[in-house]
C-alpha cells in the first residue's frame, strides 16, 4: 500500500493552546472531511534534556524510625553520585525526629572497586531505621519500587546499581491515535535515548513510517493533546523549554477500490 493523501503538521509546544510545554494541546487548522486522514506517525522530535534527576512532587520518599514514619524531601535538580549521598545524609539527619544521624557513601575510584552501589550508615539511634520507597527516587538510592529497606547492624547497602543516567525512556501520548488493539493507552511514540548528557537533546526520526504510524482518532477534532511521561507514567518537566514534534497525517490507497477503478476501466 502507498500514500495517497498526506499532511505535515509541525508542532511547537510553545506555541500550545493550552498548558506547559511537556503536556499540551495545540489547535492544528482544520483539514477537510474529504482528506479523511486514516493514520498518524512522528517523523521527527526534539526533546531537550532540562528535565531533572530529581523532580518536585516526585522527590520523597519515607523514613522509618522506631515506628514512626518520616517524610524525606530531596531538594529538586541534577545530581552527581557524591553530591547526592551528601544531599542524602544532611537531608536524612535534618529530617530524624529521634536525633540520629545518617551518612551516604560511594566506593572511592582511587581505593575501591567500584560496585556502583551506595552505603547508607546510621549512628546514635536506638533502633535499626528502614527505607520505603514507592515510585519515587529508588532509581537514584539504589532500590526496588514498593519496596521495605531496613538496616541491620545500623548499616544499609543498595540492592541495585545507583542510575545517574537522565530519564533515557520516554513516551509520547497523544488523543490523535485510537486506542486499540496492542495501543491501548494513547502510546504516540517511544523515545529511547543512549548516553544523553543534561542539557543535550534527544534527537528521534522515524525509521518505517508504516511500521511507527498507528490509527487516528476519528471522533477527535484538530485540537490535539500530547503529554511527555517516563516508563513510570510520571510527569515529565522540561523547566520551560520547549519540545518540536514533526507530525505526519496520511491516507492509505486502498487496494481494493484500485481494484475496481481498473476492473471498470478495463470494462469500458
Amino acid at each position: 500500500m502507498g500514500i495517497t493523501k498526506s499532511r505535515i503538521e509541525y508542532i511547537n509546544s510553545a506555541n500550545r493552546t493550552n498548558g506547559t510545554n511537556e503536556d499540551f494541546y495545540i489547535t492544528l487548522t482544520p483539514w477537510s472531511r474529504e482528506d479523511d486522514y486514516d493514520y498518524a506517525v512522528i517523523l521527527y522530535a526534539n526533546i531537550p534534556v532540562t528535565y531533572y534527576m530529581v523532580v518536585a512532587g516526585q522527590n520523597t520518599f519515607t523514613l522509618v524510625e522506631s515506628g514512626s514514619n518520616i517524610t524525606v524531601t530531596i531538594p529538586s535538580g541534577n545530581y552527581s553520585v557524591q553530591s547526592f549521598a551528601r544531599v542524602l545524609g544532611t537531608t536524612l539527619t535534618a529530617a530524624s525526629t529521634h536525633g540520629w544521624t545518617y551518612t551516604a557513601s560511594f566506593p572511592n575510584n582511587a581505593s575501591a572497586s567500584q560496585t556502583g552501589l551506595y552505603t547508607y550508615n546510621v549512628t546514635g539511634n536506638t533502633g535499626q531505621p528502614s527505607f520505603v520507597f514507592t515510585s519515587n527516587l529508588f532509581e537514584l538510592m539504589g532500590f526496588n519500587s514498593n519496596s521495605t529497606n531496613t538496616f541491620v547492624g545500623s548499616t544499609l547497602t543498595s540492592v541495585n546499581v545507583v542510575d545517574f543516567v537522565p530519564e533515557n525512556t520516554l513516551y509520547l501520548y497523544s488523543d490523535v491515535i485510537e486506542t486499540k488493539d496492542n495501543n491501548t493507552e494513547n502510546i504516540m511514540q517511544e523515545f529511547y535515548a543512549s548516553n544523553i548528557a543534561p542539557y543535550s537533546n534527544i534527537v528521534y526520526q522515524c525509521t518505517a513510517v508504516e511500521a511507527y504510524a498507528k490509527k487516528i482518532n476519528k471522533g477527535n477534532s484538530n485540537y490535539l493533546h500530547f503529554t511527555l511521561l517516563n516508563e513510570n507514567y510520571q510527569n515529565i518537566s522540561l523547566n520551560g523549554q520547549p519540545m518540536f514534534l514533526t507530525l505526519l497525517l496520511y491516507k492509505k490507497d486502498n487496494i481494493i477500490d484500485i481494484l475496481k477503478k481498473l476492473i471498470l476501466k478495463w470494462l469500458l
